[in-house]
């Protein structure tokens, strides 16, 4: 398990877990971002910018700050 910023570009992941406080988790989830959710890591900005993600079930680009993205935890989806 990886965190999103560690993630590799155009590689499939599901979110394993979320790690924040009450506010960030809701704030997360009303985005889409959730547990159990398949996302692709569209793009890394700069080292310490935004990460670009596509959410595969609602089929929308996303982009979120970096330190919102180091807590969030992925595994990459088999083929």
């Amino acid at each position: 398990m990886k965190s999103l910023t560690e993630a590799e570009q155009n590689k499939i992941y599901l979110i394993n877990e979320i790690v924040g406080g009450s506010f960030f988790k809701k704030k997360i989830e009303f985005m889409g971002i959730r547990p159990n959710v398949e996302i692709k890591k569209i793009s890394n900005i700069t080292e310490n910018g935004p990460v670009i993600i596509q959410i595969l079930s609602a089929n929308c680009q996303i982009a979120i700050g970096n330190k919102m993205a180091k807590k969030i935890f992925v595994t990459e989806k088999n083929s």
